[in-house]
């Protein structure tokens, strides 16, 4: 993926970030695995070039899905719970700066239920 492309807008630069990635599924689709890596360019170009990794892992128990993964240096976790066409999804991160994060997510999928 490339990000800001067009950074040059309107008198605003914004910097350009790549994103490559990859991932698998296993197991009949129970267990996902993924890891990404991201670069920018700083926007006054002072410190260079910055990358941050991110990898994660999913495994899927009937009607529960269990999180676990990693995020530029931060440990992240969450659990969803699916029914018929309905997701609840949490997760949560710990950072040493702003402390615990936490998500709450709610989709509706259309068409045929898992």
């Amino acid at each position: 993926m490339i990000r800001n492309i067009a950074s040059d807008f309107k008198n605003e630069i914004f910097p350009v970030s790549y994103r490559f990635g990859v991932g698998s599924r296993f197991y009949k689709n129970k267990l996902r695995i993924a890891f990404d890596i991201e670069t920018k360019n700083d926007i006054a170009n002072k410190e260079g070039i910055s990358y941050k990794i991110h990898s994660g892992i999913e495994w899927t128990l009937k009607i529960i899905v269990l999180r676990l993964g990693y995020d530029n240096g931060k440990l992240t976790y969450g659990f969803g719970l699916i029914y018929k066409n309905l997701q609840f999804d949490y997760a949560s991160s710990i950072d040493e700066i702003i402390g615990n994060t936490h998500r709450f997510s709610m989709s509706i999928r259309f068409g045929t239920p898992k």
